[in-house]
């Protein structure tokens, strides 16, 4: 019998005791065959350089499994084979960022064979493309709800390139414990990049409940609570731009007022920022707790102008890290799934 030199070597370090050698959770690029697929892959690489994590680039291939006859055998080898050859070109174009990429080949609907594949083998950090059928909230919703930590999400037409040699990350904040978590990401590239930070806080319209037209004491109350509002909201931003360049970051911040979603939208639209860090969650999900993703990041997702990194709450962190123990090379592996249509058989 054929022993393996990852088996021999397993069986060693079982007899002796020794726990098996820890490595990072992966980042996972799920890409499709289009040509649009290697701006993702490439995002995915330069996300997993930064944190010095291996790279998985994920494929599935679809079929209608409501059908009851079975793919043509030929045709189905031909599809993944083609599949396969497609994601190692996109591996081979990475290679000189030096980073360990696999392959690796499923079947069946993306989403869900993602959702298994995390199931069994946690990844928190995921990279999709954005959809072109404005459905991009919902997949990261699904893929949060599966355990990703961290999405970043490629927008299908980005922003023309800004003349300037600092790259620029735009974080929303509201104070929340949310958006503290995302701040905390931003720092951490903002170092390794010489990146300047750009915090955004928008204050929305007070929250008064109105039955009829407004008593005059009413719109009183509206302007104290905007006022109120607007006041605590500088004093946050200067406080959280003192730490920061205390730090020796460069940073600053835009405070505006009116409706979250549009605003914030506006506010990218116009600063062009290479990165936007985003929270999962903020103030307003005070009344939602079980909603793996707000309102606000829904929004911001269906109307992407720049690629968005959304950041879960350290609690989530902590809920879903997860140590891998690695038993052989990981570099340039493939792995083709063989759970198939075909297998059945």
């Amino acid at each position: 019998m054929a022993i393996s030199a990852f088996s021999f070597q397993d069986t060693v370090i079982a007899r002796k005791g020794i726990a098996p050698p820890v490595v990072a959770p992966p980042v996972i690029a799920c890409v499709d065959t289009s040509p649009r697929s290697s701006e993702v892959a490439r995002a995915a690489a330069n996300y997993a350089h930064w944190l010095g994590r291996p790279l998985i680039l994920f494929h599935s291939v679809e079929y209608d499994r409501s059908r009851t006859a079975l793919p043509d055998p030929l045709d189905w080898h031909l599809r993944r084979s083609e599949a396969l050859r497609h994601l190692e070109r996109l591996r081979d174009d990475l290679a000189g960022l030096g980073l360990s990429i696999a392959v690796e080949i499923d079947e069946g609907n993306w989403r869900t064979a993602l959702e298994d594949r995390m199931n069994v083998r946690p990844a928190p950090m995921v990279v999709i493309g954005a959809s072109r059928h404005s459905n991009t909230g919902h997949t990261a919703e699904l893929l949060i709800d599966c355990g990703a930590r961290s999405l970043l999400v490629v927008p299908t037409k980005g922003d023309v390139p800004r003349d300037s040699d600092k790259p620029r990350i735009a974080i929303p904040v509201d104070g929340s414990k949310f958006a503290e978590a995302a701040l905390a990401e931003a720092i951490s590239i903002a170092r390794s990049h010489d990146a300047e930070l750009l915090l955004i806080h928008v204050t929305p319209p007070s929250g008064i409940e109105e039955f009829g037209p407004p008593a005059s004491r009413d719109v009183e109350l509206g302007r104290l609570l905007d006022r109120r509002n607007e006041q605590m909201a500088c004093i946050f931003l200067e406080q959280t731009l003192r730490r920061l360049r205390d730090q020796g970051l460069t940073a600053r911040s835009r405070s505006l007022k009116g409706d979250p979603r549009s605003c914030l939208h506006s506010v990218i639209a116009e600063e062009r920022p290479e990165l936007v860090i985003l929270s999962t969650r903020g103030q307003g999900i005070k009344s939602c707790q079980d909603l793996a993703l707000g309102s606000t990041a829904n929004y911001l997702l269906d109307h992407l102008t720049a690629p968005i990194l959304l950041v879960g709450s350290t609690q989530a962190r902590r809920g879903h890290e997860t140590a891998h123990t690695a038993r052989g090379g990981f570099a340039g592996a493939t792995t083709e799934s063989q759970r198939g249509p075909l297998n059945a058989l």
